[in-house]
This record gives C-alpha cells, sequence and structure tokens, in this order.
C-alpha cells in the first residue's frame, strides 16, 4: 500500500503544485482546526530567546513539585512486573 503524500503550505505554496493535483481525479483536504498563535506552546515559528522563555515558563510550572525518591529509579524496582 503505497502512503499519501502530504502537502503543507499557504494556499499561494499550494497553488504552485496545482498541475499535479488535477492528475488525481478526487482530493481530500484537512483543515487543522484555527487556535491562537501566541497561547500555542508548539509552535515551530518561535525565536530562540522566545522558545527559552518558554521553558523558562514550563520549568517555572514543575519547580515546587516533590521529589522521588532513588528508590523509583533502582533497576529491580523498575523491571519487577516484567515476567
Amino acid at each position: 500500500m503505497t502512503k499519501p503524500k502530504v502537502y503543507e503550505g499557504t494556499p499561494e505554496e499550494l497553488a504552485a503544485h496545482a498541475d499535479e493535483f488535477r492528475r488525481y481525479p478526487k482530493l481530500q483536504l484537512i483543515v487543522p482546526p484555527q487556535q491562537e498563535a501566541d497561547g500555542s506552546l508548539y509552535r515551530a515559528d518561535l525565536a530562540p530567546e522566545e522558545r527559552v522563555r518558554t521553558l523558562d515558563e514550563l520549568a517555572e510550572m514543575n519547580r515546587d513539585l516533590p521529589g522521588l525518591p532513588d528508590e523509583v529509579f533502582d533497576r529491580e524496582k523498575l523491571y519487577e512486573d516484567v515476567p
């Protein structure tokens, strides 16, 4: 079974593939839900400074979590449920 091709881009960028698209009798367009660009932590277009600031904010949110005891990382403990 062949894998589908995935095209991603602006409408203008996708228009550059119009001749190729015409070869297919039917196409399916999947449009992702609209989300606020500022609220997403998973943006690929963040500048390095913004990325560092975002990671610092994530780290700060977890600062008060309790630490785990050393026993939880013991090899025998990790694999005790494995037959």
